[in-house]
């Protein structure tokens, strides 16, 4: 983050969280109107930021990782030729972080001092979803979903630990709670297929979902706040294979916290915080 009004107009703030999933699935036709879904999904996610640590009470933290598992049911059901519906549930994946390294700085008192750091409550939510996709010409679908997220569960109080400090003079142990608690979150979405011809197809998308994060809990460290997106895809069947490509632009959302409790609100009142995003997606499915 540039430009950060910190003391004496220097410091550094910057923060990375980054989360990959695998997903094997597969899918079962019971008959020519039902058909189930399974799936297995491993997750990995590492963390790391730094907090104003050239100044007393700042810290730096990096190293901390964690795998998480979860599982998704599915089912569809071909209503007629032209109209299917489908739901889906995914489990939540609890991804405590651990392996990091966290250095405090005590100031005048005591200096750095690293200690070994992980990070608890922290996982990603379950997810429920319902869809209506209607097929209006043999080339042309039209797609809705309606998405809840649980974000509640996993994104409530956050807190940072360090045990084994590398100076007696320093606390044994210490906790850094960060207050997240958002809200669950409701995901809209609407999306167009047009199948140019048997092997080629082009989709578009369109998707809202309120923002999770409460103004009075708003963080640059986690800044989740992006509201509308659109996606352009392209896919590509093969006789045993497909592989579909996307390209996800979130645009800019900004949102301003006049929290006063520096404990919830270590920025002051009026900490405002915009963001967008950019996502590239791939997937390949194999017919046997």
């Amino acid at each position: 983050y540039k430009n950060f009004p910190t003391p004496g107009g220097m410091g550094s703030f910057d923060s990375q969280v980054r989360y990959g999933r695998f997903t094997g699935a597969a899918a079962y036709r019971v008959n020519d109107q039902i058909s189930l879904g399974l799936a297995a999904m491993i997750g990995y996610a590492d963390m790391e930021f730094s907090l104003f640590s050239e100044f007393p009470g700042g810290m730096d933290v990096e190293g901390l990782s964690s795998f998480g598992y979860a599982g998704r049911v599915g089912v569809h059901f071909k209503v007629n030729e032209m109209i299917s519906l489908g739901a889906q549930y995914t489990s939540e994946a609890s991804m405590d972080m651990d392996g990091g390294d966290a250095t405090l700085n005590f100031g005048a008192m005591g200096g750095n001092v690293d200690y070994d750091a992980d990070m608890n409550d922290f996982g990603w939510p379950q997810e429920a979803e319902i869809g209506i996709a209607i097929k209006a010409t043999p080339q042309l679908l039209f797609a809705f979903d309606a998405k809840w997220i649980g974000w509640s569960s996993v994104m409530d109080v956050v807190t940072l630990r360090g045990t084994s400090p590398d100076s007696s003079m320093a606390p044994a142990e210490m906790a850094v709670p960060f207050s997240m608690k958002w809200d669950d979150q409701w995901v809209y979405a609407l999306g167009v297929e047009y199948v140019i011809n048997p092997m080629h197809t082009l989709r578009l998308g369109y998707n809202y979902g309120k923002s999770p994060v409460p103004d009075e809990y708003l963080s640059p460290l986690f800044p989740a706040i992006v509201e509308s997106h659109v996606t352009v895809g392209y896919g590509v069947t093969f006789t045993k294979w497909a592989l579909d490509f996307a390209y996800e632009h979130a645009f800019e959302n900004t949102q301003t916290s006049n929290n006063a409790n520096p404990m919830e609100n270590p920025f002051g009142p009026g900490t405002e915080v915009s963001h967008s995003q950019n996502t590239l997606h791939f997937a390949a499915t194999y017919f046997y």
